[in-house]
């Protein structure tokens, strides 16, 4: 889809208010627990111009014009860009911001766009006017209802003709007239016509000059979306003129026979494919002159002749205005010249005039030829090139300075020739063909396992070819033949084979299965093919080499082995059947002879790990088995220490998504495909997110978002909301040890997105190291609550780190720490609550609510001065009469949780639990992230506690009666509130 980006460079409105704004663009909010939710698409004014693909960066900026902040960016190879519906370009994002103390509630967000390597931005035009607001409040525009963003594009361009001179540039921006005045100019988007490489160069807007030319076009281009067409919007001519500056040598040195005329003025006047000199620039159309060194080796006065063997020197030069110009430092070309070759002859020791040389498959047959090569005259030089002259029979050598290797043979027997071309200009007409015959005779020869196994009741041929297939040979072309033999008249199989595969097998004994003896035999194979190595012609220099192998063969009256077979329940895959199937079917044995076991591969030492039914202390060929914790397993069935069958399969993870919103984390096996991110989270899903990418189920799309391009890693929390609960399994990796895997989070500054990695429940006080752990950190649980590092300990309402569970971490630090656990999980030990136990239920007491309504929450750390035993109190946090979360005292602070929306606005009841009392609380906040800490607490007081009396923390020492608030004498020790007489007659309201 990311293909229909197409031309984006031509997008074009006024900056206007937004002109400050042309800075580097970089995320300014970094750790945010809060972010806006935005899909949206990009819309064309002028829809004679397409998009350009690869060549735009958007921004998102939150604040009123003057005091924008840039919240996000990105570019067109971003997950969350897609295009789809004949190339609308759509775009999903997640916008960061704060709601609370430090409120972006309200907020304008605007939109800009900014084209690759230019210094131009423009605002986009929103169909909705955008606002600041939380995830939880839901997205602006869905995939297949977004907001529109707009923006206008040039309509015409023109370009003016100009020259330019080599070495030279000229900025291409400037030759442009567009209309609308003060449009962009594309970038990167110009073709060069009529010239060849090198001629002219274009970098971005800078066109260069390099050589001569005359007449060249430029054309200012773009793309039509789904098309190879390329439409021109104006084009113009160019011209560049220029004459080298330099010669070069290109050939240092170079051999020419004596009395060669032709080829030496070839390779003078440049016309071999080797070139002797080259002009800089490469395509310059100056002459060249040249200076020869010594007139005794070579004449110029009918051409270019060497007249002399020995060597010289030449060297081309220029004139550059009008100076000679040669080679720099002072280069020259050498000429050797030398005698002839007059003849070249292949002598073999056959008497035949002509021979097919032999060879076989792998051999090196460079140096056997090159014996046999003879070349006249002795000074002529001996050198000389082997190359293959039909170059469709090249495959059939690889040939290399003094090797020859012969790689394969032709299918049908055939003769390949090689060519011996002595080294000279005019050794040419002495070349001669070399005709070889390649085998491809196997050479190589290997066993297979030793102790194969047969049993009496086998048939021969069985027996036969169980044997022969316990040798590997190599290559598999001519032959091979192999014989193999044992002690004893009860085996003698001999195995032929002709060109091309295998041959049939020839027994000498009959059916030889029904005579074999049970027990351990030894037989040896034994390959034979030519050895081709001291062949020169002579056929009868041809002998045999062999290679030999030996292994034992077993016989056995009784089974082989058992297959088997796991077959996981359908509706629960933790849960199946094995199955043992005898090898073979006939086989005669006593199950109760064998013994089956369960290998734990997955390092689960001491856990429990799977139960069977019936138990596998059990002889039988059926077991049911339910497993308790994923992994890969091996069933092995064994007699004695001897294997007689494994099979290794796996149990998957069970992840149970409640209905509404929570936080997870993946707790086994990633999700790396479109088509699993799918089927893990079913279609009961509304939406879900990472910190950074998305995914929605789209009434007339189905599910899409940004997260089918990506993996959700092991540990990585996400947040989902579901329309009813389900249930998925996840499978790891070969070889996953999931209990080694411990806990490693990485927090940068501010607030992070965590997930549990473990498949267990376990205490923060037990989990947690203190490695990365700094005064004032913060865990926020979806419903269980938070903790806080108070410098020594945590503290809080949040006990546990659950499986599968997600989490928001406060790093109050300028720097990234990582939080660790003490362990392992291994280490850390089997919890109590498995990953499949996940599914929860709203809370219910005092204070009901349902957290699963909402994707996040506020939590709060407060005191309360006024009151006395406060652990026999709770706290309910309400909105508008609807109750939201609630809180409990720990260590004389209040920990609450309260689920919304943003912009909220919360208040309290205390409730005595001792008494049954509700008390109104006076103070009320705005929905935000975090409202207090253990060291700066949220004070909390009630007017109620007053009602014109004086309220006491504790009993005064000269209070001398107490009463409940209906006057009735109570008690002084009893709880709740109540009332004092003191000594002088007045009244005090104590709470305890």
């Amino acid at each position: 889809m990311k293909k229909l980006l197409t031309l984006l460079v031509f997008l074009a409105t006024t900056v206007g208010a937004m002109a400050q704004l042309n800075g580097t663009w970089s995320n300014t909010k970094t750790g945010n627990a809060s972010r806006t939710v935005v899909y949206a698409k990009l819309s064309v004014s002028n829809t004679n111009y397409a998009l350009y693909a690869g060549k735009f960066t958007i921004a998102a900026f939150v604040g009123e014009a003057g005091q924008e902040d840039c919240r996000l960016v990105f570019d067109d190879n971003d997950a969350n860009i897609k295009t789809t519906n004949g190339g609308v370009i759509y775009l999903a994002m997640q916008i960061p911001g704060n709601y609370g103390s430090t409120d972006d509630s309200g907020k304008p967000i605007t939109f800009m766009i900014k084209t690759a390597g230019t210094d131009e931005i423009y605002k986009l035009t929103s169909s909705t006017a955008i606002t600041y607001r939380v995830e939880g409040d839901g997205a602006y525009g869905t995939p297949s209802d977004p907001v529109v963003l707009s923006v206008a594009l040039p309509t015409s361009y023109s370009l003016s003709n100009f020259d330019v001179g080599v070495g030279k540039t000229v900025n291409i921006r400037d030759k442009i007239t567009v209309s609308p005045e003060g449009a962009a100019v594309p970038q990167n988007a110009w073709n060069i016509g009529g010239i060849s490489n090198g001629e002219a160069t274009l970098s971005g807007d800078e066109l260069t000059g390099v050589s001569v030319i005359s007449g060249a076009t430029l054309s200012m281009v773009y793309q039509v979306p789904n098309s190879q067409d390329v439409v021109t919007l104006a084009s113009c001519t160019f011209n560049v003129v220029q004459y080298a500056t330099a010669v070069n040598i290109a050939t240092t040195s170079f051999q020419v026979n004596k009395g060669d005329k032709d080829n030496l003025t070839k390779f003078m006047q440049n016309k071999l494919s080797t070139k002797s000199y080259s002009l800089d620039p490469a395509n310059s159309v100056n002459g060249v002159e040249w200076e020869i060194e010594s007139s005794e080796y070579i004449t110029t006065m009918d051409g270019w002749e060497p007249i002399k063997v020995g060597t010289t020197r030449i060297r081309p030069y220029i004139y550059v205005d009008g100076v000679e110009t040669y080679p720099a430092g002072d280069a020259w070309i050498t000429v050797e010249i030398v005698t002839p070759v007059t003849s070249a002859s292949l002598n073999w020791d056959s008497p035949s005039a002509v021979v097919n040389f032999k060879c076989n498959v792998g051999d090196d047959i460079y140096n056997r030829i090159a014996s046999r090569v003879t070349i006249l005259p002795s000074d002529a030089g001996q050198e000389y090139t082997i190359t293959v002259p039909d170059a469709a029979n090249s495959q059939y050598f690889t040939i290399s300075d003094k090797s020859i290797v012969v790689n394969s043979a032709p299918a049908t027997a055939t003769s390949i020739n090689l060519r011996v071309t002595p080294t000279g200009l005019n050794g040419s007409n002495f070349a001669f063909d070399v005709p070889v015959s390649i085998d491809n005779w196997a050479t190589t020869l290997a066993k297979v396992k030793d102790g194969v196994a047969f049993t009496s009741t086998m048939s021969a041929s069985t027996v036969q070819q169980g044997i022969i297939n316990n040798v590997t040979y190599g290559p598999t072309g001519t032959g091979p033949n192999i014989t193999f033999t044992a002690p004893g008249p009860w085996l003698d199989l001999h195995y032929y084979a002709g060109v091309g595969g295998r041959g049939d097998i020839s027994t000498e004994d009959g059916d030889l299965a029904l005579s074999l003896d049970p027990g351990e035999h030894t037989v040896t194979a034994t390959l034979t093919y030519p050895d081709y190595s001291n062949y020169y012609g002579d056929e009868s220099t041809i002998t045999n080499a062999t290679k030999t192998v030996t292994f034992t063969v077993t016989i056995s009256a009784g089974l082989l082995g058992f297959d088997i077979t796991v077959t996981p329940d359908a509706t629960d895959p933790t849960k199946g059947t094995i199955t043992l199937q005898p090898n073979p079917s006939s086989a005669v044995y006593d199950i109760s002879d064998y013994t089956m076991s369960l290998q734990d591969d997955n390092s689960y030492t001491g856990w429990t790990v799977m139960t069977f039914s019936p138990a596998l202390t059990t002889a039988g060929l059926t077991y049911d088995y339910t497993g308790a914790l994923p992994g890969k397993y091996t069933f092995n069935v064994k007699k004695g220490d001897a294997s007689f069958g494994t099979k290794q399969f796996s149990v998957p993870a069970v992840v149970s998504l409640a209905s509404g919103w929570q936080w997870k984390s993946n707790p086994f096996g990633a999700i790396s495909t479109a088509d699993a991110m799918k089927t893990f989270f079913t279609t009961n899903l509304v939406e879900a997110r990472t910190y950074t990418q998305l995914l929605f189920n789209d009434p007339s799309w189905g599910i899409v978002g940004s997260m089918l391009d990506n993996t959700l890693a092991e540990g990585q929390m996400y947040k989902a909301k579901m329309s009813a609960a389900a249930t998925s399994y996840l499978e790891g990796a070969d070889g996953e040890t999931p209990i080694t895997k411990t806990l490693q989070w990485q927090l940068q500054p501010g607030w992070n997105w965590v997930g549990s990695p473990f498949l267990y429940n376990h205490r923060f006080s037990t989990a947690l190291s203190s490695t990365g752990v700094v005064n004032g950190m913060i865990i926020v649980s979806k419903a269980d609550g938070s903790i806080e590092y108070n410098g020594t300990a945590w503290e809080g309402s949040l006990s546990l780190l659950k499986a599968g569970e997600g989490y928001l971490v406060y790093n109050p630090g300028t720097s990234a720490v990582t939080l660790t656990s003490t362990g392992n999980e291994g280490a850390l030990g089997q919890g109590n609550e498995s990953a499949s136990a996940r599914n929860r239920a709203p809370m219910t007491g005092v204070w009901e609510y349902d957290h699963s309504r909402f994707a996040s929450n506020m939590t709060i750390v407060a005191e309360m001065p006024q009151l006395e035993d406060a652990d026999h109190y709770t706290i309910g946090a309400f909105v508008d009469g609807e109750c939201r979360g609630e809180g409990s005292f720990i260590n004389g602070h209040a920990f609450i949780t309260v689920h919304g929306e943003s912009g909220e606005q919360v208040n309290f009841r205390l409730y005595n639990e001792m008494t049954g009392e509700y008390f109104d609380i006076d103070q009320t906040v705005k929905s935000q992230t975090r409202v207090g800490s253990l060291s700066n607490p949220m004070t909390m007081t009630s007017h109620e506690f007053a009602t014109g009396i004086s309220v006491v923390r504790q009993e005064n020492a000269g209070a001398t009666e107490s009463y409940d608030l209906s006057g009735r004498k109570v008690d002084g020790s009893s709880k709740g509130v109540s009332l004092k007489r003191m000594a002088d007659g007045t009244f005090r309201k104590v709470m305890k």
